[in-house]
């Protein structure tokens, strides 16, 4: 059942549009995340809730055009901006139960400040409380009077990860209870691995981001893969000498007979006497004896395995920078392009995500996710949100953390060995 209901909402500001016309729906156990800048999150939640006019289009709540004049739709939807304000000088216990007056509502107070991590903190002031302790308490307020929809900005912006450990919980929990959930977040990471319902808001429109994991006959393909390369060949012999017979040497030079001329005849004009004086073929290269029995025959490795230089081009106006493939903390696919984090900067490359994952390969690079590459040697931890949902913490100067799909874990875990 349709929840929240946007059709061809818009919002225009002088000359230029940063919400432009799009339709979205959030149904009951749904959880949908919209990737944006942070102030066009912001303002989205305030189209939503009749805080600004819109320039277009229609908000619905469960069919009806929403009024948050009317006080049954006030109780329908809970709301945490990220920057909601306190009563610091009240106690934890006091702020929920202040909220929970306003509403109308008798919730069991210790449960719910048990649900969001903060039992222990009943009786102390706002004021001593710490910032993730504080967004702790706001989703608490958000949930006081057991709203249909809630609606969330940017709520893991800056928390610790108990906090967000926590939310996620929360954000669970409320999809199992069948509440209608959407988030705005200015992190493509936190949208991933929080809902498979992602989408990416633009100045070109609304556009939904492919989350889900690959086929299980593309993961069993790459998982042979895997195997193939960490085989090891049953001949011994490969890549170093082979030794061969003097009748499989001589056959392996010998050309062809052709039909019409007959094998013995090419074996006899083959045949060449030696040469009486010596001083004839003075400098000419000696021709080895041929053993009796066997022949060795040494194929240089530089020949089988040539060096070969990797070098991965990004373009910045009209100049080409060639990145060694270590010096890459992760790639990441934005709008069809692939962005190559290094260091703190972001340079866009001229190869696909595909084709970067093959080139990579060899080099201790891995496809975490659908939209995401990353450097398993700069992955410091791996963290389990929910059953379903994990991310890689890498050790760069950012703290980066990128998503681990599902279909993915299982295979990193073979992968490292764990």
């Amino acid at each position: 059942m349709t929840v929240l209901s946007l059709q061809n909402i818009s919002k225009a500001v002088g000359n230029s549009t940063p919400v432009p016309a799009f339709d979205l729906t959030v149904a009951r156990g749904e959880c949908t995340a919209i990737q944006c800048h942070a102030e066009v999150g912001q303002m989205l939640i305030r189209l939503i809730l009749g805080l600004l006019p819109l320039s277009s289009g229609t908000v619905l709540l469960n069919g009806s055009v929403l009024d948050m004049n009317d006080k049954q739709v006030l109780k329908n939807i809970g709301v945490c901006f990220q920057n909601d304000g306190l009563y610091e000088r009240l106690t934890a216990k006091q702020y929920v139960k202040f909220w929970s007056d306003l509403y109308d509502v008798s919730p069991s107070i210790p449960a719910l400040l048990q649900k969001v991590g903060l039992a222990d903190k009943t009786d102390v002031r706002i004021s001593m409380l710490t910032l993730s302790e504080q967004r702790r308490l706001l989703l608490a307020r958000c949930i006081v009077q057991d709203p249909t929809l809630i609606i969330m900005e940017d709520p893991e912006q800056n928390l610790n990860i108990e906090s967000c450990l926590i939310f996620r919980s929360v954000v669970a929990k409320l999809i199992e209870e069948g509440k209608a959930v959407l988030i705005t977040t200015s992190s493509l990471e936190q949208a991933i691995s929080l809902t498979n319902n992602v989408y990416r808001l633009t100045e070109s429109g609304l556009k939904q981001i492919e989350t889900a994991d690959e086929e299980p006959a593309e993961r069993n393909s790459a998982k042979e893969r895997q195997d193939a390369q960490h085989t090891l060949p049953d001949n011994p012999n490969v890549g170093g000498e082979q030794t061969l017979s003097h009748e499989e040497a001589v056959a392996a030079v010998q050309p062809e007979p052709s039909e019409d001329q007959p094998a013995a005849a090419d074996h006899s004009a083959a045949t060449v006497a030696q040469p009486n004086n010596p001083d004839d073929h003075a400098g000419e290269a000696e021709v080895p004896s041929e053993p009796d029995s066997k022949q060795t025959i040494q194929t240089p490795l530089e020949t089988l395995r040539p060096m070969k230089m990797e070098k991965i081009p990004a373009k910045i106006n009209d100049k080409i920078i060639l990145f060694d493939p270590l010096e890459i903390n992760f790639i990441e696919s934005n709008e069809g392009v692939s962005q190559l984090h290094v260091r703190k900067e972001v340079f866009p490359c001229t190869l696909t995500l595909n084709e970067l994952e093959e080139k990579l390969k060899a080099f201790g690079f891995f496809r975490c996710h659908r939209s995401y590459i990353v450097n398993l040697q700069r992955v410091r931890e791996v963290i389990t949100w929910t059953r379903n949902s994990f991310s890689l913490v890498l050790d760069d100067e950012l703290k980066s953390s990128i998503p681990l799909s599902k279909g993915k874990f299982d295979e990193l875990k073979y992968i490292l060995g764990i």
